[in-house]
């Protein structure tokens, strides 16, 4: 996951997913520049349109330099947490 600043409505996220059956990249706008930041729901840029389905809008917060916390906004799902490495 790559994130840039930008303005509302302009793409400042895009992220990628390999697996055995597939390749994605997806990218998404900003819809609000927070805290939290908010990303609309996600485009796919690349892969197979039923493997690589766009997806909800999200809910970033980012408790430290290294940690993003996302939630699917409506999805039901638990957050998920990512912690940089290296």
């Amino acid at each position: 996951m790559t994130i840039t600043q930008g303005e509302r409505g302009e793409q400042v996220m895009t992220l990628s997913g390999t697996g055995p059956s597939y390749d994605c990249r997806w990218s998404a706008t900003l819809r609000a520049p927070g805290p939290p930041l908010e990303l609309g729901p996600t485009s796919v840029t690349f892969g197979d349109p039923v493997s690589c389905s766009p997806g909800r809008w999200r809910r970033l917060e980012m408790p430290d330099d290294h940690t993003v916390v996302r939630e699917l906004v409506g999805s039901g799902g638990a957050p998920v947490t990512y912690t940089k490495t290296g």
